[in-house]
């Protein structure tokens, strides 16, 4: 990340321009090492439809709390919009074209309170 960025400088317009995006990086990168520190214990993966703002929003609130974190971030899992998002990608993929019953079964059982097999089947497809 840091030789590209030092690659980018080169060639971008403005030196701001280069700031300000090494600084979004960095601020990315502390973001994933803080979501890490505080969820790897607990087996939670960063990926790239979690919204970096919800989650700095949780590490600022409980940044040494991880029973704390966690419920937040179950809690923003938990919105049904948001959840069906994520699940009409999957729509796109044709992949999952063979798994797209089993996903929307999965998703009426998490919503219903019946989460013997969700989280495996929804978020590890998310």
């Amino acid at each position: 990340m840091e030789r590209n960025l030092a690659a980018l400088r080169l060639f971008w317009p403005t030196r701001s321009q280069a700031t300000s995006l090494e600084r979004q990086m960095r601020e990315l990168g502390d973001t994933v090492d803080a979501f890490y520190d505080l969820f790897s214990e607990k087996n939670w993966i960063f990926h790239d439809h979690l919204s970096v703002s919800v989650i700095q929003d949780i590490l600022a609130q409980a940044p040494q709390d991880a029973e704390r974190a966690e419920a937040m971030l179950i809690e923003h899992y938990h919105d049904s919009e948001r959840l069906s998002f994520m699940i009409r990608m999957l729509r796109k993929l044709p992949a999952m074209s063979r798994r797209l019953a089993l996903v929307d079964r999965a998703q009426e059982d998490y919503f219903a309170g019946r989460y013997y097999a969700c989280i495996h089947v929804l978020l590890t497809r998310l």
